[in-house]
């Protein structure tokens, strides 16, 4: 298994200990020791795999951090803490391009952009993911770095990855935010929504983040909207139609994602409220 596959893992342990399965605590704990021991790279994070090659990945990164938030709420054991703040330096230091602000994807073992096109592209969905990860983290812990690096990656998601022909965030830049890949997966929608809920909580442009959340929720509802209701498209090609394929079950993980957050910032917790 490769190191996106073990956050995840970790993720789901931190969703059964809140439900009562004591025991994932102990294991979530010898999972993370025994990444860091595998894993770790001199250079700060880790690698993909114990192979210890090239490249290394944000996006790993960024789903570690989610597991290692996940867990601060539940867990004071101080490998958490040390975790993510490891990952958020990396992202201020390494992971986001110091004149863009834009946020890359692949690197090398010392943390350069890699070589080539893989070093170059940039995401809208994760400038949106990483945003939502970035502010939840800030809440615990004052960083003035924080806010304006995560509030640059919404104003680039908007600004440069929604196609505004269609209404929805792309799958892919260049580093020039030019576009390099203008379908547009379902994923993307979600964590767009996440972002500007957050970033309108965090100090943003209050109006145009509303605006942004409501464009974004009426762009997820075109991947919703087929005859039987539970089920969703995932990509949609330049001229507005679906590809008709199967879904993956992962979208679900997203979806999920953006309506619990929507249901927080209204602060609706479920059907007694």
């Amino acid at each position: 298994m490769v190191l996106y596959d073990h956050a995840f893992v970790l993720l789901a342990l931190a969703a059964g200990f809140a439900r009562g399965q004591g025991e994932a605590r102990a294991v979530a704990h010898e999972l993370h020791d025994r990444l860091r021991a595998g894993f770790g790279n001199v250079a700060g994070g880790l690698f993909e795999s114990p192979l210890r090659s090239a490249p290394l990945t944000s996006n790993s990164h960024m789903h570690l951090l989610e597991a290692s938030l996940a867990w601060l709420v539940l867990d004071d054991d101080p490998r958490w803490m040390r975790l993510a703040a490891e990952i958020v330096e990396l992202a201020l230091t390494r992971f986001i391009d110091a004149q863009s602000g834009a946020l890359r994807e692949f690197f090398d073992a010392n943390w350069q952009p890699a070589a080539g096109a893989a070093g170059t592209l940039v995401e809208p969905g994760h400038q949106f993911e990483w945003a939502f990860l970035l502010l939840s983290y800030a809440e615990r812990v004052p960083d003035a770095r924080i806010r304006p690096a995560a509030l640059r990656l919404v104003e680039i998601g908007e600004r440069h990855g929604v196609d505004p022909a269609r209404g929805v965030a792309i799958n892919a830049l260049d580093d020039d935010f030019r576009v390099r890949d203008g379908q547009a997966r379902l994923w993307p929608q979600t964590e767009r929504i996440r972002a500007a809920v957050v970033a309108a909580g965090a100090g943003g442009d209050a109006g145009a983040l509303h605006a942004a959340t409501a464009a974004a929720c009426g762009a997820l509802r075109r991947y919703l909207e087929l005859p039987v209701q539970g089920l969703w498209r995932d990509r949609m090609l330049e001229d507005g139609s679906f590809i008709d394929e199967p879904a993956p079950g992962s979208s679900l993980y997203h979806i999920a994602g953006a309506v619990a957050e929507l249901m927080r910032s209204a602060g609706w917790h479920g059907p007694g409220d």
